[in-house]
């Protein structure tokens, strides 16, 4: 079975439906104001959103099961920097879901239109979030070294630095 740990893998759904959700609101906010959509079409951002939180919640979880591992080769300040950066990106994302079904919700038009333009804005906050966490994570890996142990311990794989490591790394029967 993979060796490799599992947060990595999951990290990807939440911080990809993060870059996906201010095109999606904006376009629905858009085609909602044009009457090309009734407003319930933004059932589809708040089950996006919906997905994006869940997602995130497993993402943090997966992290924070990790934790004592990844302190063991990286500096606690840096792990928990991350961790935080996740947790306040998670909470972002559930406030934003709760305003998108606000909008869902409000019986008042003008409000719900007023409304589904701040959680466009709030989709752009997640993303930033997203990025700094996501930048958080990355320097766990490449600056501090989290995850070469792991890499090196699977079967098939190189650690950074080992013949066969890195992106277009080829072997050559040429010899």
């Amino acid at each position: 079975m993979n060796e490799l740990p599992l947060h990595p893998v999951l990290v990807h759904l939440p911080l990809g439906l993060a870059a996906l959700m201010p095109l999606a609101t904006l376009g629905l906010l858009a085609a909602w104001m044009t009457g090309k959509l009734p407003r319930r079409a933004f059932v589809l951002a708040a089950a996006l959103q919906l997905l994006q939180l869940v997602s995130g919640v497993v993402a943090l979880r997966s992290g924070e099961a990790e934790e004592e591992r990844v302190e063991a080769s990286a500096p606690e300040a840096a792990v928990e920097a991350h961790e935080h950066a996740a947790q306040r990106f998670v909470l972002a994302t559930g406030a934003v879901a709760a305003a998108l079904f606000g909008v869902l919700a409000l019986k008042d038009e003008r409000a719900a239109r007023g409304l589904a333009g701040l959680s466009v804005l709030g989709t752009v906050g997640v993303l930033g979030l997203a990025v700094q966490t996501g930048h958080q994570g990355g320097e766990l890996v490449y600056v501090h070294g989290v995850g070469r142990a792991s890499a090196a311990q699977a079967p098939g794989t190189a650690a950074a630095g080992e013949p066969g490591a890195g992106a277009g790394a080829e072997a050559s029967d040429d010899d």
